[in-house]
C-alpha cells in the first residue's frame, strides 16, 4: 500500500524524452525545472527526464510551508501519481538538499542520487536571509516607490544588510 502524505502537493512539471531511465531533477531555490531545460535537451537521447517545480517555485502551488521533508514528500507523491517505482535524482542546491532527503527516507525509490553544489550542512547565513526574506514581504509594494520609502519601512539593520552593496 502508497503510503499518504497529507501535507504533500501536486508539483507542475517539464519532460523531455521518451526513452531510457527516469531521471528526476530539482531545480534551487527561486528557480524552477525550466532552469534545465539545455542539460535536459542534451541527454534526451539517453533519458526520460522529469523536471518538477518545488512547492512555492515556478508553476506549482504555494504553500505556508517549506520544509525539506515536506519537499520530499512532494517528490514521493509526485513519483506515485506518474507511475516512477525507482528513479535517478539529480539536485542542485535547495533540491539537491530534498534529493539527499528523498535518499534518506525513501531509499528504496532512488537508484542513484547526484547532488550538485550543496553539502549536507547547516548554513549561518540561513537564518540571516529568511529574516530578510520576511522582512521584505511585509513591505506594501504597491505603495513603495523610492528606495527612502523602503528605508523607512525596514528596520535600520535589515536595511544596511539589504543595500550594502550600493
Amino acid at each position: 500500500m502508497t503510503p499518504t502524505y497529507l501535507e504533500a502537493i501536486p508539483l507542475n512539471y517539464r519532460k523531455y524524452g521518451d526513452t531510457g531511465p527516469d531521471l528526476i531533477v530539482l531545480h534551487g531555490l527561486f528557480g524552477s525545472g525550466k532552469n534545465w531545460r539545455s542539460f535536459a535537451r542534451s541527454i534526451v537521447n539517453d533519458f526520460q527526464i522529469w523536471m518538477p517545480d518545488a512547492r512555492n517555485n515556478g508553476e506549482s502551488p504555494h504553500a505556508e510551508t517549506m520544509s525539506y521533508k515536506e519537499m520530499a514528500e512532494d517528490v514521493v507523491c509526485f513519483l506515485d501519481n506518474n507511475g516512477l517505482e525507482r528513479i535517478m535524482l539529480l539536485g542542485h542546491s535547495m533540491g539537491g538538499k530534498t534529493a539527499m532527503q528523498v535518499a534518506l527516507r525513501f531509499p528504496e525509490r532512488v537508484s542513484c542520487l547526484i547532488v550538485v553544489d550543496i553539502a549536507p550542512v547547516q548554513y549561518e547565513h540561513f537564518q540571516k536571509n529568511l529574516k530578510l526574506i520576511r522582512a521584505m514581504q511585509e513591505l506594501d509594494l504597491p505603495k513603495i516607490i523610492t528606495r527612502a520609502e523602503v528605508e523607512k519601512s525596514l528596520p535600520i539593520r535589515l536595511m544596511k544588510s539589504i543595500f550594502f552593496l550600493f
